[in-house]
């Protein structure tokens, strides 16, 4: 919990006293290795935040794909509508790539803390903004047809996880056949 409150005030004017008066509302949840801890459909009642580890957020795509959409590893939220506090059912399967720690806060919770304390909107919207750029990030890497190419802009938005992301997991992220993301390492070394 510590990393978190590390983490949340250096973008909030939050005082410790504040902050602990969150903690009732955040529950700290431990996720095993290639674990799903939210499937399509499931009740979206929750946002997370990734203490420890390493997740993914993929959808199944119109032919029946799995697509995944983006990495999410230490002091970043998972979810992409941290604003979304209508939507009920989750459109979208995480799963853990590691071992992780996550904290996890019911929407209706946080709607609530938004209120309490609103300088915690700046800080959401920084999230949400840093969640976009990856998204954006994701769209032109995935628009681009040369495969090298590809996995160059994947390497410069994910150069920190490259190690940690299982081969198979990134040829999927990047739309390709693992033996075409080897060869694009390979050329880009």
């Amino acid at each position: 919990m510590i990393g978190f409150f590390q983490h949340i005030i250096r973008y909030t004017r939050l005082t410790s006293d504040e902050f602990l008066s969150l903690v009732p509302f955040l529950e700290v949840i431990k996720v095993p290795k290639k674990t799903k801890f939210v499937a399509y459909g499931d009740q979206s009642i929750y946002c997370y935040f990734v203490l420890e580890g390493l997740v993914y957020v993929q959808y199944e795509g119109s032919q029946g794909e799995i697509c995944i959409t983006t990495f999410v590893s230490e002091n970043e939220w998972v979810n992409s509508g941290l604003y979304d506090f209508e939507r009920s059912l989750s459109l979208y399967e995480y799963v853990s790539v590691e071992h992780s720690t996550l904290i996890r806060i019911k929407k209706g919770d946080l709607k609530m803390i938004l209120e309490r304390y609103p300088s915690l909107h700046f800080y959401f919207g920084k999230c949400q903004d840093y969640r976009n750029y990856k998204l954006d990030i994701a769209k032109i890497s995935h628009s681009v047809n040369k495969s090298t190419t590809r996995f160059e802009l994947f390497k410069n938005g994910y150069e920190h996880l490259l190690d940690r992301i299982p081969l198979q997991l990134v040829a999927s992220y990047l739309n390709m056949k693992p033996e075409t993301l080897s060869r694009s390492k390979r050329k880009n070394k």
